[in-house]
């Protein structure tokens, strides 16, 4: 099952059994609830799901002792780094940038990755 991250809060109904996954926690979606969550993105213009972006280097910014996940549980300065690591332009976001611009811009950035 396809693991995303929802950035909005959403419903699945599993069973007869609405769900509702934990903003910023990682949930196993179904590739049918994805795609269908995809369309509505599409329809209403704003994302409501994210893959999670992990990153394999030495540094465990996280304090997890597994590899780095990019979330709004790092701090400010942690985020700006990794952005700055990852080549990741955060001037457009203005002198003080919140955690979620941060992350959002470095999502953007690995998007833009992967379309190539």
């Amino acid at each position: 099952m396809p693991k995303r991250i929802p950035v909005v809060a959403i419903g699945v109904t599993r069973n007869g059994v609405t769900v509702y996954p934990t903003i910023g926690q990682v949930f196993d979606f179904t590739a049918e609830e994805v795609a269908e969550i995809n369309g509505l993105e599409k329809a209403s213009k704003t994302q409501h799901i994210r893959k999670p972006i992990n990153e394999g280097g030495e540094e465990d910014l996280g304090g997890t002792g597994d590899a780095l996940v990019i979330s709004t549980k790092l701090t400010v300065a942690q985020l700006t780094s990794e952005a700055e690591k990852r080549g990741v332009d955060l001037t457009g976001l203005g002198d003080a940038p919140t955690k979620a611009q941060i992350v959002a811009a470095i999502e953007a950035k690995a998007a833009e990755a992967e379309d190539l």
